[in-house]
């Protein structure tokens, strides 16, 4: 197809399902003379986008002929310029709106006319459209989904996409999401591409191309077969190279153990391949405890989720592989290896859940759904817990529909700074053990139940920068005597936070240093939130024996807690 899409005039369209059905088919490669693409037509990727820009009440659309769009003209220079077949260079980018536009208020918004209407009060993104003849969906940029109920939607990895719509300056806070190319990239491949998105603009590292992405894991990890087209997936060892590339320190948490972890890699075909450093790879982790029975399952849940909620608050979102069984209705069902990029979670409405025989409430056990960009799905596609510890997912099942069907978790790789050195598990026990001991006492403490009712303590683990944990400080309800300790005081770069929390309010915090040694005090700040509770807290660490002290940290956190019982408790400060 020649490139006859130089560029020209945006046109308006009122939205409806089958009109953007028709935009793709009109964007993508077509044979000479063929106006149909029944392919593009059946796509599950367009019934997803349907709905979900009926979700957000979608009103109209702007039609952008002639985009330059940078990661296709990257992939299109270093692969699909090659072809016998004159593949076009241009794609076409569609704008939606939330509010009903003509083509003459278009003209006057654009022209800065008197009475033009304010695009960005209703702008809900874009998606651009790559003109190949299946996988035409490239970046696309929308809103999350609206609030609703009591259920809390968190997406705190989201960005500013900034948007030049001939001169209009618009944005849309989201994480950019394309569909694989299959020739140049591969669903681990367009995953990453997702992550790195966010990463990039938090830590100011290069982001890559999709056929970038694909090119330096074969240069570090090795291919088997011909790197392009990329019809065998990433193993997690060319995942991981590929981040410190980029400048990260990839930090694999195992969450279930299954025969065919890492040895097969499944690419968009369905063909398999085994990768031959698969036993180097999975051995380079903590191996994981086997799952035996409902307790271990909800154990490695409640890890997941919590790790999940921990990461992604500050602003990093994480890369889930996983197995899932695919829903072809045809016998023997068949696992595929996958990998999505985790860019939010909801909360429900439920109290919050204990931690094995423990009991300690974690905060994140409240989690029942995560969003994800899935390239098989599309953006912010929903994946719920099931009871028996495996992921409730959409995906393909042919004729352009998406079908429930199972995956099960198996590894979660966290894109962290090389400055961030204590992981997630160790903060996760320090909790855990603090939390036990707590909990212990405070039921044979007298007046604990008039200082803290009825309610139990809950716990609630989040990675911070300092720039976040001043700028909530600032905006906090705290006298301003500890305000100004708060943010005059020289912390690192990164930080734990360790919240205890009583009826969804925080009561304590304790602030640990991210970039420490593991085998160091960490500790570095406590704030009190409610004196009266945190004396009572003091109270039970001032009088605990020294069983607690099985390393550093706990000293030096046992002693930080037990100087809070010195501090005479204020009255209750009304809000």
């Amino acid at each position: 197809m020649a490139d006859d899409k130089s560029g020209g005039s945006p046109v308006v369209h009122p939205y409806s399902p089958d009109k953007l059905a028709d935009l793709l088919v009109e964007a993508s490669a077509r044979s000479e003379g063929e106006r149909e693409n029944r392919f593009v037509r059946r796509k599950h990727h367009l019934s997803y986008l349907q709905e979900y820009l009926q979700t957000l009440a979608c009103a109209s659309i702007i039609v952008e002929p002639g985009y330059v769009d940078r990661d296709f003209l990257e992939d299109f220079s270093a692969y699909h310029v090659r072809s016998f077949h004159p593949y076009a260079r241009l794609c076409t980018r569609l704008h939606f709106l939330k509010t009903p536009l003509t083509q003459d208020q278009l003209t006057k918004a654009m022209l800065r006319k008197e009475g033009a209407p304010n695009l960005q009060n209703s702008y809900l993104g874009f998606v651009v459209l790559r003109p190949l003849p299946l996988t035409v969906i490239g970046r696309t940029c929308l809103r999350t989904y609206p609030a609703t109920g009591q259920k809390q939607r968190i997406f705190p990895t989201l960005y500013r996409q900034e948007v030049d719509l001939y001169g209009m300056r618009l944005h849309v806070d989201s994480v950019a999401f394309q569909e694989q190319d299959r020739d140049v990239a591969a669903c681990a491949t367009s995953a990453l591409w997702s992550v790195l998105q966010c990463t990039g603009r938090k830590f100011q590292h290069a982001i890559p191309s999709p056929v970038a992405i694909t090119g330096t894991a074969a240069a570090t990890g090795g291919y088997d077969e011909r790197m392009l087209p990329a019809v065998a997936g990433l193993t997690i060892r060319q995942i991981a190279d590929t981040l410190r590339y980029v400048g990260l320190e990839p930090h694999l948490i195992p969450l279930e153990k299954h025969k065919e972890e890492g040895g097969t890699e499944v690419g968009p075909s369905g063909t398999e391949s085994t990768s031959p450093d698969a036993d180097e790879v999975s051995s380079g982790a903590a191996p994981p405890t086997a799952a035996s029975g409902t307790d271990a399952i909800e154990r490695t849940r409640l890890e997941f989720k919590a790790a999940v909620a921990a990461y992604l608050r500050a602003g990093i979102p994480c890369l889930l592989l996983m197995r899932v069984t695919e829903a072809t209705g045809r016998e023997p069902e068949r696992d595929v290896n996958h990998a999505v990029a985790v860019t939010g979670y909801r909360l429900g409405r439920g109290p919050a859940a204990g931690y094995g025989e423990s009991g300690v409430m974690l905060d994140a056990s409240k989690i029942d759904k995560i969003f994800v960009h899935d390239d098989q799905v599309g953006p912010f596609a929903k994946m719920k817990f099931a009871e028996d510890g495996t992921l409730d997912v959409s995906w393909p099942i042919g004729g352009g529909q998406l079908g429930q069907t199972l995956a099960r978790s198996h590894t979660l790789v966290v894109p962290l700074n090389h400055k961030i050195r204590v992981p997630f598990a160790t903060v996760l026990k320090l909790t855990l053990e603090i939390g036990r001991r707590l909990d212990g006492a405070l039921e044979s403490f007298p007046g604990s139940r008039e200082l803290l009712g009825e309610q139990p303590v809950s716990w609630d683990i989040q990675l911070s920068s300092l720039r976040d944990f001043r700028t909530e400080i600032a905006k906090s309800d705290l006298p301003d005597g500890d305000k100004k300790r708060l943010l005059e005081s020289r912390m690192p770069k990164h930080l734990w936070r360790i919240i205890a929390t009583i009826k969804d309010g925080a009561v304590l915090e304790l602030l640990l240093d991210a970039t420490d040694l593991v085998q160091g005090e960490m500790l570095v700040d406590t704030v009190v939130y409610a004196p009266q509770a945190a004396f009572l807290f003091g109270t039970i660490f001032a009088n605990s024996d020294h069983r607690f002290d099985t390393s550093p940290a706990h000293r030096r956190i046992r002693r930080a807690l037990a100087a809070l019982a010195q501090r005479a408790p204020a009255s209750p400060r009304k809000k």
